[in-house]
């Protein structure tokens, strides 16, 4: 069976904000994408196997992907609707 892409995103950020992150999806990742009314866009992966999350937060700059611990991310200032997002995709990729 043919695989159908699902999903196409644009790049909302200026160039300075580096390239956007290249995704490995399919089993055994769980990614989910998100975008405030400001248009920031922010991206999150759960590697199952590996037990390893990553966010990227265009705004922060592409290239510097965060590590996520227990659905929070210590080191960045999310709004209200970022941190419910980011909980919530959290507890469905890591069953938590």
């Amino acid at each position: 069976m043919e695989q159908a892409q699902v999903l196409t995103v644009i790049n909302n950020h200026v160039e300075e904000c580096g390239k956007p992150p290249g995704l490995t999806t399919g089993k055994g990742h769980y990614t989910a994408y998100f975008e405030n009314l400001e248009g920031e866009q922010l991206v999150f992966q759960y590697n199952r196997k590996e037990h390893k999350c990553v966010l990227w937060h265009g705004d922060l700059g592409w290239d510097k992907p965060q590590d996520v611990k227990d659905g929070i991310v210590p080191d960045i200032i999310l709004s209200r609707e970022e941190k419910i997002w980011l909980k919530l995709v959290w507890a469905v990729a890591s069953g938590r």
